[in-house]
């Protein structure tokens, strides 16, 4: 599915609250909270301190780690199509990196995703729809699949 909001950066309180009516009868943050449980709000502090930790647990607690070289192996692109451009975006001419935070499944899929910087004009849903679309070769720690949460950098140039 895939829902398309153009909309100021003041009208995003009325759009949390309008997908939280639709997605569950406005449960949708109870189920995140409970599906998606952060240890840190600060990775990178948290990176320095404890750097073979897990840094979140996904539904059926399942663990989520950081890239660490020598620990845990970074996940693959093996499916990344590029995104596509919106007409808003289009004719002002916008362009740069939609940032994002994305956990990465034992499988190799997107599981979670967050905008950590973004560009306005429905770009940033243009990225987000486009990396949960994306497939990877699975992060790995000894041998084993696992979950990982990563940056992912998603750019739009004009051509």
């Amino acid at each position: 599915m895939r829902i398309f909001i153009e909309m100021s950066a003041s009208d995003v309180s009325q759009a949390n609250k309008t997908l939280s009516q639709i997605f569950q009868g406005g449960q949708l943050l109870e189920r995140v909270v409970a599906y998606w449980k952060p240890k840190t709000a600060d990775l990178k502090a948290f990176r320095i301190s404890t750097p073979n930790a897990v840094v979140a647990e996904l539904e059926g607690n399942r663990p989520v780690y950081l890239v660490n070289p020598g620990v845990v192996k970074p996940p693959q692109a093996s499916h990344a199509p590029d995104p596509t451009y919106t007409d808003t975006a289009r004719r002002d001419k916008v362009e740069g990196t939609t940032v994002l935070l994305v956990v990465v499944n034992e499988n190799g899929s997107p599981e979670v995703l967050e905008i950590v910087r973004g560009l306005g004009e429905g770009l940033d849903t243009q990225a987000l729809a486009t990396v949960a679309g994306w497939r990877f070769k699975p992060a790995m720690k000894n041998g084993q699949p696992v979950a990982v949460l990563i940056n992912v950098e998603v750019n739009f140039h004009l051509q």
